[in-house]
């Protein structure tokens, strides 16, 4: 996901919980930003704020699914 000024790439990584920041122009990693385990998406929000889906655990409510 690029940021509105096209001068930094962030990559979710999934395995290693945090965010790669990667500088366009100069094409160097930046320092990575952790997070919750299981980033897969990104995509900005409001007021400039970058939202990273997290798809690490998974959660079963008792009697939702049951037929």
């Amino acid at each position: 996901m690029l940021d509105a000024a096209g001068e930094r790439l962030y990559v979710a990584n999934r395995e290693s919980a945090e965010l790669t920041v990667i500088d366009v122009a100069a094409l160097r990693a930046l320092p990575a930003l952790p997070t919750r385990p299981g980033p897969v998406r990104l995509c900005w929000g409001p007021h400039g704020v970058l939202l990273a889906a997290l798809y690490h655990e998974r959660w079963e409510i008792e009697g939702v699914f049951d037929e």
